[in-house]
């Protein structure tokens, strides 16, 4: 059985932190694309706080939350380019894919923890 990385307190403030960036970055996607700002931000809440406490327990790769985040960035500010089909998303999340590899590499899997086994 593998064990969880972090403390419950930094999980809780991972989901927290990771739900109101979401919210903010969902909420801006949907204003830029003239939708409903609460539906986008509520959104963004839920998929911030799943990334936030999947990176702090270690169950999400941060090259994955890196992509996502500079895709939603990407999405944000693709109508100021004409861009309303999302090709700027795709370009973020490659952008944000690359910086998350630099800056973290690639993660691998808990393995199990020897001495909590009876």
């Amino acid at each position: 059985m593998t064990r969880m990385g972090g403390t419950p307190r930094s999980r809780r403030v991972a989901a927290v932190m990771g739900g109101a960036v979401g919210s903010a970055l969902m909420g801006v996607v949907a204003f830029s694309h003239g939708t409903d700002m609460a539906v986008g931000a509520s959104a963004g809440a839920i998929l911030g706080a799943m990334l936030g406490y999947g990176v702090e327990a270690g169950s999400v790769s941060p090259v994955t939350l890196f992509a996502v985040l500079f895709a939603l960035v990407g999405a944000a500010i693709g109508p100021g380019f004409d861009d309303y089909v999302g090709i700027a998303a795709i370009f973020g999340a490659c952008f944000g894919g690359l910086i998350g590899l630099v800056f973290f590499g690639i993660r691998r899997g808990r393995r199990p923890d020897s001495r909590a086994r009876g």
